[in-house]
């Protein structure tokens, strides 16, 4: 997702930033340009906790399974 994000976006601020000639210094292109970017980093950064979480529950779930194979034989 982030990577379409870039894909897509970084072009378009890219250009936009030609066209409006602005810097990348002004607090107008930190609020249309950076922020969007950090945004889109620490979104990044947090799902990679939950995506961690979730891979451990995913383990357990197969280590409980293997577990109740094994019971069952």
């Amino acid at each position: 997702m982030l990577s379409l994000e870039l894909a897509f976006l970084t072009p378009w601020w890219v250009i936009g930033t030609r066209v409006h000639h602005r810097s990348l210094t002004e607090p107008g292109s930190w609020l249309t340009v950076w922020l969007p970017i950090v945004g889109m980093l620490a979104l990044f950064v947090w799902s990679l906790r939950p995506r961690g979480r979730a891979r451990a529950e995913l383990r357990a779930i197969a280590r409980l399974r293997d577990q109740f194979n094994t019971l069952g034989t």
